[in-house]
């Protein structure tokens, strides 16, 4: 399953993305027709590698507040 959304700004989506993968979150840019941001959840991502996600994006919220 793929999780895509889009943030407020383009610009938010690239620094997302960015930071995203310097903290070895990778793969995280959508589709070419859609752009924003696209999360893979199939079964052979880890219940860590979720939980490693789900932190990564709290803690980008609280840095880039809407």
């Amino acid at each position: 399953m793929n999780i895509d959304f889009k943030l407020a700004t383009p610009e938010l989506d690239d620094k997302f993305i960015k930071e995203a993968k310097a903290a070895g979150i990778v793969q995280t840019k959508g589709y070419r027709s859609m752009g924003g941001i696209r999360l893979s959840a199939y079964n052979a991502v880890s219940l860590k590698d979720v939980e490693t996600t789900i932190q990564f994006m709290d803690s980008f919220k609280s840095k880039n507040p809407a």
